[in-house]
């Protein structure tokens, strides 16, 4: 769910990640690949989900 802005072009690419300097620089490799790390973050949420929203009155404000 990305929504690019009109008034920044660009500004999403401009943060998205990129490892390569700590895959470089201390070999650092994750234990799991990123397809298989977010079907799991995402199973886990909709497993908690009551945790999740009971923390929604926190962070709420982030997604006006």
């Amino acid at each position: 769910m990305i929504q690019f802005v009109k008034d920044r072009p660009g500004h999403d690419i401009r943060y998205r990640l990129n490892s390569k300097k700590v895959l470089n620089e201390i070999s650092w490799r994750p234990k799991i690949n990123f397809n298989d790390g977010l079907k799991l973050t995402v199973q886990w949420c909709l497993k908690h989900e009551d945790w999740l929203l009971s923390k929604w009155e926190y962070i709420a404000h982030l997604y006006k």
